[in-house]
């Protein structure tokens, strides 16, 4: 997947897991996907990375608001 090849090539860190959001009646992605990296570390090298270019795209990344959203 090019998530993983993206961030291994920018050396962030070891990623647990990959969703990607697609539209549930055509399955296209919507553009947004959740990475959950094994630590906080690789957390931080990655929102470093917003405003980088991945497949002619600048990409915006944020800390989810799982937790807030569950309280």
């Amino acid at each position: 997947m090019f998530f993983n090849m993206f961030f291994n090539k920018k050396k962030v860190g070891k990623i647990r897991d990959i969703k990607l959001i697609k539209d549930a009646k055509n399955k296209k992605s919507k553009g947004v996907a959740y990475v959950e990296f094994y630590d906080k570390e690789s957390v931080e090298n990655a929102i470093s990375l917003t405003g980088s270019i991945l497949r002619g795209n600048e990409i915006k990344i944020q800390p989810s608001q799982a937790e807030k959203n569950r309280m």
